[in-house]
């Protein structure tokens, strides 16, 4: 089915990054195509996580992460009010379990407004009020405003059906198997779908991105993911979340109603 084409752009890769790229390369005269293994986008980790918008408090100044971890936090609003995504800025408590912690976590403030993140000091009574069920050995708390949460799949689904109605390209249950490079370029990539001859590769394959750079000689960097598990305690949320998926997959498949 892809045999021969000549995309302006390749995308390897259906997560969020891939999807948000292809969003915005769509906005342009290009041809932009996103090649994705699985049936669907988000399958991987950008359907496996937790939603976390972070505010960025365990980086460091002159990082490049955190430049762009604080310029992606403050586009959140922009970008879900435009997608419809449901988006909240629910803020994140840094808690200490002991009571000569609180002279530590009110000069603490000092380096977060140096680092420019905004915080407040919450007391052991107000936070008590925040949540009754906290627990008693919680002395008091610091809390970060600016972190949010998204449901990260209706993101990334969002990011790809708006690239389609843009005009872009999605090709699932595609996988790249191999590369050509001459002279130190991609000239064409190779697919189970047919071999493809793009201008420009973008790797977007998350964990296993590596693999992609192997295939055109890259060898610049190396992935080390970790495996974590989350867990929701709250009934309410659960249902949240549950009602977020099925949403979701109704709109994939066109179906209307309750």
């Amino acid at each position: 089915a892809l045999e021969g084409q000549a995309p302006d752009v390749l995308i390897i890769g259906g997560g969020v990054i891939g999807c948000a790229i292809l969003r915005e390369l769509s906005r342009y005269q290009l041809d932009v195509l996103l090649l994705e293994k699985e049936h669907d986008v988000a399958m991987h980790a950008s359907g496996r996580n937790d939603g976390m918008v972070h505010p960025g408090i365990d980086l460091h100044k002159g990082q490049l992460k955190k430049k762009y971890n604080d310029l992606g936090n403050r586009m959140y609003e922009t970008i879900c009010a435009d997608l419809g995504v449901p988006f909240k800025r629910r803020g994140q408590y840094l808690c200490f379990t002991k009571a000569y912690m609180k002279p530590v976590a009110l000069a603490s403030r000092v380096y977060w407004r140096m680092m420019k993140i905004p915080s407040k000091y919450i007391s052991r009574r107000e936070l008590k009020k925040r949540e009754p069920l906290l627990s008693g050995a919680i002395r008091c708390a610091l809390f970060f405003p600016t972190a949010g949460t998204v449901c990260p799949y209706g993101l990334t689904i969002a990011y790809a059906e708006n690239a389609a109605d843009n005009g872009a390209k999605l090709s699932l249950d595609t996988a790249v198997l191999d590369m050509e490079v001459r002279d130190g370029v991609i000239d064409s990539v190779l697919t189970n779908r047919g071999r493809v001859y793009p201008r420009l590769v973008v790797n977007a394959a998350g964990v296993f991105s590596e693999e992609i750079a192997k295939m055109a000689g890259d060898r610049f960097f190396s992935i080390h993911p970790r495996r974590g598990t989350n867990m929701i305690l709250d009934k309410k949320a659960a249902f949240q979340v549950n009602t977020i998926a099925s949403s979701a997959r109704r709109s994939r498949n066109g179906v209307t109603g309750r």
